[in-house]
């Protein structure tokens, strides 16, 4: 029996995984666009245009599902109450790898009671 080798294996260096502080919030009838962003070591913002490959994923598609990224823009798609995590990914073309986790929650607008707001007060 022979073995087979990648003459090249994949190497990956993850660099960083980010968890999302505070949740996307949205209803089952609304999506929001993102942008994906790159940060130097001061915190500021680095273009991501022309250096890395981007892939976004959703943990629950039932939730929210996810477009493909387009350059460095993607829209989250919420599809019924819950909760999900969007996954997204940077390679670097030196295979540098870069996450960040975007928690969702998506509430229901189903109707389920009414409410009376009454206007100001007026003479007959």
């Amino acid at each position: 029996m022979s073995e087979t080798t990648d003459a090249h294996p994949k190497k990956t260096n993850k660099k960083s995984a980010h968890k999302g502080e505070y949740p996307v919030l949205l209803t089952d009838a609304e999506c929001v666009e993102c942008r994906v962003e790159g940060t130097d070591a001061s915190g500021r913002p680095v273009s991501l245009s022309d250096c890395c490959e981007i892939t976004v994923a959703s943990s629950d598609l039932k939730v929210a599902t996810v477009d493909a990224p387009c350059g460095n823009v993607f829209k989250v798609h919420a599809v019924k109450a819950g909760k999900a995590n969007i996954t997204v990914e940077a390679v670097t073309s030196d295979e540098e790898e870069f996450s960040f986790t975007l928690p969702v929650e998506v509430s229901s607008t189903a109707l389920v009671g009414i409410n009376v707001v009454p206007g100001q007060g007026m003479p007959h």
